[in-house]
């Protein structure tokens, strides 16, 4: 049936096509007396209730949330008295017994266009869904915020032409932009640094044209951009939002200043560690050539040993330093350590706090268990009442401030200079000569050795 086949002007035929389209009608629609008691319920609205065509028993109110009845009474009875239009949504409980938002569209209807008031007229709407998806986003859109407060790295969102749509806290703190000064703004002028704005561009319009990318879905480290305009190392992951068209991408962005710093910290602490261990093993072989040509087969184990222990001693002592400078009384005692039951009764050490350089502390090192082995075989140590004394100073020179070390034993054997010159008489004299840029001078006295170190003050820790 098309427009001109309806009849002009009301009769029995429009009549009764508009009570068809009424009852028949998808929308649930309704009609109410001056007392609001429903006189008429379209097919849709008797099926919701649940009730027949017979509506004398019905009342709508008893089917009404009683949560709701507060908020329906202002609206309604402020429409019944005023006779006025009014709006309002509550729960109305279903026939399976199911509570249901409604939106009730009311209007007052009168018995001409002076007559008296009749009641309203109106629709209901079933909400429901509507206010669930509605709610589903809004929770949706409550723990997309969460998410992006509570995230350690940046996280910002691109349109297709490059403009921020998204930018969370932790964007705001690594960057130092504000969120809202920065949405609508093109992100190659704030975050990408300038020497790579073109290859940014140019990739961005690749993309749009081809659908292929070198980036997306990848890890990549790249410089990026603060607002003071400094740049730090950034590790970058780059999506497309999916089913977006024109295409929105979102990038995660780490700062890994700090993991960049400790990998060039670890870079140069092994090649440290890398020459150190070369000098090390140049030391060991150094000490174990010269304990093979002057010590005997049968002893050469045991002399090769304990001098090993010693370097060993002082090695625990630079890596407790981290191989800085080490403290004097320190090594003492370390190299000391196989007669410690000695120290503070027979072997007496004084001296001001004195740091040394890692290659001094291993060459003086050495030199003392040299003189605390020779002293326990040979010297005021190798009895029960000979005392050793182990002083330093510092003293003023006319060409500056130096150091005085000095090894002076008592009360032991008589000693007298060996016939030759071995491992020990190097270590005591020339190697330490030339570490300390320093004077070594050794006498063996009826009444003790003595060993004495002078040397600059500052080649201490040189």
């Amino acid at each position: 049936m098309d427009a001109d086949s309806l009849p002009s002007r009301p009769g029995p035929d429009a009549s009764s096509l508009l009570e068809d389209l009424a009852e028949n009608a998808p929308a649930m629609l309704w009609a109410g007396d001056a007392e609001g008691k429903c006189t008429y319920l379209n097919r849709a609205m008797r099926e919701f209730w649940g009730v027949g065509d017979n509506l004398a028993g019905f009342d709508w109110n008893a089917t009404l949330h009683p949560d709701d009845v507060e908020k329906l009474r202002e609206p309604f009875v402020t429409g019944m008295t005023n006779r006025t239009a009014f709006t309002v949504e509550a729960r109305y409980r279903r026939a399976d017994g199911e509570y249901r938002v409604m939106r009730t569209e009311a209007r007052p209807r009168f018995a001409g266009p002076e007559g008296a008031f009749l009641g309203m007229y109106g629709t209901n709407v079933d909400i429901t869904d509507v206010l669930d998806a509605r709610h589903e986003a809004a929770d949706s859109g409550k723990l997309k915020n969460a998410i992006l407060d509570a995230a350690l790295d940046a996280i910002v969102t691109v349109d297709h032409r490059g403009r921020f749509i998204e930018f969370n806290e932790a964007a705001e703190r690594i960057f130092g932009h504000e969120r809202e000064a920065v949405l609508g703004q093109a992100m190659d002028g704030l975050i990408v640094p300038e020497n790579m704005r073109g290859a940014h561009g140019a990739g961005m319009k690749s993309y749009l044209e081809t659908g292929v990318s070198k980036v997306l879905g990848r890890r990549l480290e790249l410089p990026a951009l603060r607002a003071d305009g400094t740049e730090f190392p950034a590790e970058i992951a780059i999506v497309r939002i999916a089913d977006t068209e024109p295409p929105i991408f979102t990038a995660f962005v780490r700062d890994i200043t700090a993991r960049k710093r400790w990998e060039e910290q670890v870079r140069v602490l092994m090649g440290e560690l890398n020459h150190r261990t070369k000098n090390l093993l140049s030391v060991v072989r150094a000490v174990a050539a010269q304990t093979a040509r002057q010590t005997g087969p049968e002893r050469f184990m045991e002399t090769f040993s304990q001098r090993l222990s010693s370097l060993a001693a002082s090695n625990d002592l630079l890596v407790e330093a981290s191989w800085r400078r080490v403290s004097l009384a320190a090594l003492t005692r370390a190299q000391l350590q196989h007669v410690g039951g000695m120290l503070g009764t027979r072997i007496l050490v004084d001296g001001p706090a004195e740091e040394l350089s890692p290659g001094n502390a291993q060459t003086l090192g050495m030199a003392l268990h040299e003189l605390a082995t020779n002293s326990l075989k040979y010297g005021a140590l190798s009895n029960e009442t000979g005392r050793v004394h182990i002083n330093w100073r510092r003293e003023q020179a006319p060409d500056g401030p130096q150091f005085e070390l000095e090894w002076r034993e008592e009360g032991g054997p008589p000693v007298s200079e060996p016939d030759r010159k071995g491992f020990g008489q190097t270590m005591l004299f020339s190697h330490l000569a030339l570490a300390f840029s320093g004077k070594v001078d050794l006498d063996y006295a009826t009444a003790g050795l003595q060993w004495r170190l002078v040397a600059p003050a500052e080649r201490l820790s040189n």
